[in-house]
């Protein structure tokens, strides 16, 4: 009996990793993919359609998403417990399973050129004016986000010609 007890402990053991892997292995493309800088849908939403093909969505308990003009961070949480055949005999009917998974993409060091017209046609309309505000608002909102020498910026004006030098 307890030869058949240990082989059926080891089912279990298996049975249980084998759920592990699979869990853990779709945790990680998740966040892969959701992490990544060129995924133009919705983290979670790719996060969560990972975990639907894999048969898996019921086990998906948080998915957080951080992100910023030059980074993304997504961390995953997954989990159940998984019944026990032969180890409930010896008062163990399930063991917890958790899975966790996080994967960041970032970029430093940006460089942004702005190139402003002002040019005489610049002179109607109020568009110099309009120009003006925009760029200010443009540079605050950009150097806002990010951290001290994160982001370099040049200003080129355009008045019919640019010559931007070596």
């Amino acid at each position: 009996i307890l030869i058949l007890l240990a082989g059926g402990i080891a089912i279990d053991t298996m049975r249980y990793e084998a759920q592990r892997t699979r869990l853990q292995s779709t945790t990680d493309s998740a966040v892969l993919a959701a992490a990544s800088l060129t995924q133009v849908r919705d983290a979670r939403q790719v996060v969560e359609d990972h975990f639907e093909v894999a048969g898996l969505l019921p086990l998906l308990q948080d998915v957080e998403v951080d992100e910023g003009l030059n980074f993304r961070t997504v961390r995953v949480t997954a989990g159940t417990r998984v019944p026990t055949f032969f180890m409930r005999m010896v008062g163990i009917p399930s063991l917890p399973m958790t899975s966790i998974g996080a994967a960041e993409e970032r970029i430093n060091n940006v460089e942004v050129s702005l190139v402003l017209d002002l040019s005489g046609s610049m002179n109607y309309f109020n568009r110099l004016e309009n120009l003006k505000d925009a760029a200010v608002d443009f540079i605050d909102t950009l150097l806002g986000a990010a951290s001290d020498g994160q982001i370099s910026m040049s200003i080129v004006p355009y008045t019919g010609q640019v010559n931007a030098g070596p």
